[in-house]
């Protein structure tokens, strides 16, 4: 297992992570935006679930269009 901690200071966490993403500021939601986009690009998503479980999904999945990892790590630093 590996441990991943996305956060702009370096806590102990952090250090102690397999991989620190110290992201800008009030960035995170561009980075789970290019998450997504890259989740649905390689249909890694349950739609059934999301279908039984959400409203709205698919809205979201237009505005994620624009976050490729590329844009969000412009944002992101």
């Amino acid at each position: 297992m590996k441990i991943i901690v996305v956060d702009p200071r370096r806590t102990d966490t952090a250090a102690d992570a397999d991989l620190h993403l110290a992201i800008a500021p009030g960035t995170d939601i561009a980075l789970f935006n290019a998450m997504l986009h890259v989740m649905l690009a390689e249909n890694l998503v349950d739609d059934d679930y999301i279908r039984r479980h959400t409203e709205g999904f698919w809205l979201l999945s237009w505005v994620v269009r624009e976050y490729s990892p590329e844009h969000a790590a412009s944002q992101c630093g």
